[in-house]
């Protein structure tokens, strides 16, 4: 029952993720999947990555309008989430990194920027952090997720658990496939050194499960890779979201909002 109760919770969290005046859709180049879409203005620019096959309209809602009257916004469209139709081809964080550094080019957003990267979308902002540390002010990680993921899951819960988490998995509206999610975790784990940037790790204080009580062998291994991804930096920092489940984005914004401005006001002071 156990196991089962927690493949459910981790279907969750990768499925999780984390808006205001009008979005302003950004050029794109023609072979790049995705859009990107800003609101704002100011420097630095805030680039927001959300969690697998979430809308990114509903999840980033009450945290996009409240950055935006102190800076650019831009939320990256990932092909599947909302309006936009997926794609065929495979889709792991080092393609989704190379079509967002793609659409920041076209965009023509300044750097360095704000990575934000909710659930799976931390993936992409680790990625891209440690892939070009030149063009990265700061990075605010939201419940991300951690490369040992997978092998931690099969580990507590064994490989029939396992093997049926990755087959909710693969059920996304991206079409990403578990084996990109397995690649992805080995791009980030394999990745050049995060650089020394400042960095707030947000990492949910009651359980992934919306309505549910936590697992807690769940929960220990949870706050361990949280903590990790805090110490990759000099400048990390862990904050426990005491009051929200997974998509902290949407069940403490304000708090999100206020790791954001943190880094706002990191970058603007250097």
């Amino acid at each position: 029952m156990k196991a089962r109760k927690a493949i459910a919770l981790l279907s969750l969290a990768l499925a999780a993720g984390c808006g205001g005046e009008s979005a302003d859709v950004r050029p794109r180049p023609p072979d790049v999947a995705g859009e990107l879409e800003c609101t704002g203005s100011g420097s630095p620019t805030v680039v927001v990555e959300s969690g697998l096959g979430v809308d990114p309209d509903m999840t980033w809602a009450a945290v996009v309008p409240q950055i935006s009257h102190r800076t650019e916004v831009c939320v990256h469209h990932r092909p599947g989430t909302g309006a936009s139709p997926p794609v065929g081809h495979s889709r792991t964080a080092a393609v989704i990194e190379t079509e967002l550094e793609r659409l920041l080019e076209a965009a023509h957003i300044d750097r360095p920027a704000i990575l934000v990267g909710a659930s799976f979308g931390g993936y992409v902002a680790q990625l891209y952090a440690s892939r070009k540390p030149d063009d990265v002010a700061g990075v605010v990680l939201v419940d991300s997720l951690h490369p040992d993921i997978d092998s931690t899951f099969a580990r507590l819960f064994g490989k029939t658990a396992a093997a049926a988490r990755a087959r909710q998995l693969a059920d996304n509206p991206e079409r990403i496939t578990f084996r990109d999610l397995v690649r992805s975790a080995h791009e980030v784990a394999t990745a050049r050194r995060f650089p020394a940037v400042p960095e707030i790790v947000l990492k949910h204080g009651i359980s992934f499960d919306p309505g549910g009580k936590p697992v807690p062998a769940l929960e220990r291994a949870w706050r361990r890779m949280q903590r990790d991804l805090a110490s990759r930096s000099p400048k990390g920092e862990l904050i426990v979201a005491e009051r929200s489940h997974h998509r902290i984005a949407e069940d403490q914004p304000r708090l999100v909002v206020r790791a954001i401005e943190r880094i706002i006001r990191d970058a603007r002071e250097q």
